[in-house]
């Protein structure tokens, strides 16, 4: 807040989104209208200095008024900004969602809601809350308001429960697939101690927070009878109830009393087996060169060698093929024999230099650049085709009209329906997206009189050949903008 500066709770929650590897965010400076202008740059530049080295070093600073509504539109915009820049993660983990929240809904039942923080998970599908171990089914799906049939990890999701009781759950609970976790009553893990943190001794007693849930914990130092503020070590928590956790996970724990953050780090094993210290520090400093990826472990030197290997490859494409938007992800299959598809998935998803979009591989600071030439024939083609309307040439044709190879002209139609300035509608035809869109408005139009068109009724109505409709009539089917019924068209597109 503006009037009052950086408060101990400030501090504490910075700490703690350190802590969970928190990569991204803006800085709200409340009650701005409260104070002069020359105190809100004091204010701000107190700020800078205060999360310099974290995450938010270099975040931009909003000073918002909920009182005047001072810059709160801006606020929620960079909050959008910040969102749609967040690199989406395959949700091809193992679901999980930390429980918040439960309730009952006259009419429904049970609801239980949270955010899923891997996986997917559909309506009626078979799921567990742990650590109970309480088998159900889901009955519906929300997210915001809206009813889903799946919903995807990051998500905020209200899940409808079967035959469950509000008074069996409760908030800290995990929602899982059945049989796939076994909640753990000791964890071995990585922690670090805050630089403003009292010392911890071994055997203290601590709250450890990881999802939703808060635990009283013992915790025990592997080489140490004692940690500093900043030190970092190797431990071993005994919870008083145990948590379903996974290797990766990250956790917070607080000071038993009173009630301080002082460190967090990672859950390394989930289900140590019994062992002397010795062997218990061994282990655990080759669990510390692991990487978590969708539940499963990966030493770090096997995930170097593996993006070094595809950044190469990838970067070899581009060179080659400037005009593609980037390789298709099936050429890794030949460059890793014997890799699962599902692995090599989930190592992409570890590389900070790639970006995968459906199946084409790029390097995120590649982009198509095209030459003079290569502009001038792109233009060329699109007023071809703009001026051929729905007669438009195969791409054969359009190659000799435009006076280029057929091989150049086909990666410039692709490279075009990519950036969606055409449609593709198979692979010898495509269209402006400007002509698809006009096509969809006669569609619009005409069902709005009819309720079925025949192949006869949609080449009048866009004014071209049986030669063309046929194949526009099958790409629609497709789209499901249409639904053949026999000899007929209906429209099933949803406005």
């Amino acid at each position: 807040a503006a009037d009052e500066g950086i408060m101990p709770q400030s501090r504490e929650h910075l700490a703690i989104c350190d802590m969970l590897k928190i990569k991204k965010g803006l800085i709200a400076l409340t009650k701005s209208d409260l104070v002069e202008k020359d105190w809100l740059h004091l204010v701000a530049g107190e700020i800078k200095n205060f999360v310099k080295g974290t995450f938010l070093d270099g975040a931009e600073i909003i000073p918002v008024s909920a009182k005047t509504g001072e810059n709160l539109d801006l606020l929620k915009e960079k909050i959008r900004e910040a969102a749609g820049n967040v690199d989406a993660k395959p949700a091809n983990g193992l679901f999980r969602l930390p429980i918040d929240r439960v309730f009952t809904l006259r009419g429904f039942g049970t609801v239980v809601t949270g955010t899923a923080v891997s996986g997917s998970l559909s309506a009626d599908a078979a799921v567990e809350i742990l650590p109970k171990g309480i088998k159900t089914k889901v009955r519906g799906l929300q997210s915001h308001g809206e009813m889903l049939k799946t919903v995807y990890e990051g998500q905020r999701a209200a899940v409808n429960l079967q035959g469950v009781s509000k008074e069996e759950i409760r908030r800290g609970d995990v929602l899982t697939l059945p049989d796939m976790i076994k909640p753990a009553s000791v964890i071995d893990a990585g922690l670090e101690i805050l630089g403003e943190a009292p010392t911890v001794k071994s055997r203290s007693l601590v709250h450890f927070h990881t999802g939703t849930s808060e635990i009283v914990a013992r915790v025990i130092f592997y080489d140490k009878e004692k940690l500093n503020p900043g030190d970092k070590a190797y431990c071993q928590f005994r919870l008083q109830s145990p948590a379903a956790v996974m290797s990766g996970d990250r956790y917070i724990i607080r000071q038993f009393s009173p009630p301080l953050t002082i460190g967090g780090g990672e859950v390394l094993d989930p289900s140590p087996k019994r062992r002397k210290r010795k062997e218990g520090l061994e282990d655990l400093n080759i669990l510390g060169e692991a990487v978590n990826s969708g539940g499963r472990l990966y030493h770090k030197s096997a995930c170097e060698g593996f993006t070094k290997k595809v950044i190469s490859a990838v970067s070899d494409f581009h060179r080659k093929n400037p005009l593609k938007a980037g390789m298709p992800k099936e050429n890794l299959k030949m460059l890793f024999k014997g890799l699962e598809q599902k692995t090599i998935d989930e190592l992409l998803t570890l590389s900070k230099d790639l970006a995968v979009e459906k199946e084409i591989l790029r390097l995120k600071t590649f982009s198509v650049s095209l030459s003079d030439d290569k502009k001038f024939l792109k233009d060329k083609i699109l007023r071809a085709l703009e001026s051929a309307a729905f007669q438009p040439p195969m791409k054969d044709e359009l190659a000799r009209a435009v006076a280029a190879g057929e091989k150049e002209v086909n990666e410039l139609l692709k490279m075009m329906a990519a950036e969606k300035s055409l449609v593709r509608i198979n692979d010898s035809l495509y269209i402006p997206l400007s002509s698809y869109e006009k096509m969809l408005r006669s569609l619009g139009d005409f069902f709005k009189k009819k309720q079925e068109m025949t192949v006869a009724e949609f080449r009048d109505v866009l004014g071209t050949t049986r030669k063309y409709a046929l194949p526009f009539l099958e790409f629609l089917d497709s789209s499901r903008v249409t639904l053949r019924v026999g000899d007929v068209r209906k429209f099933i597109l949803k406005s």
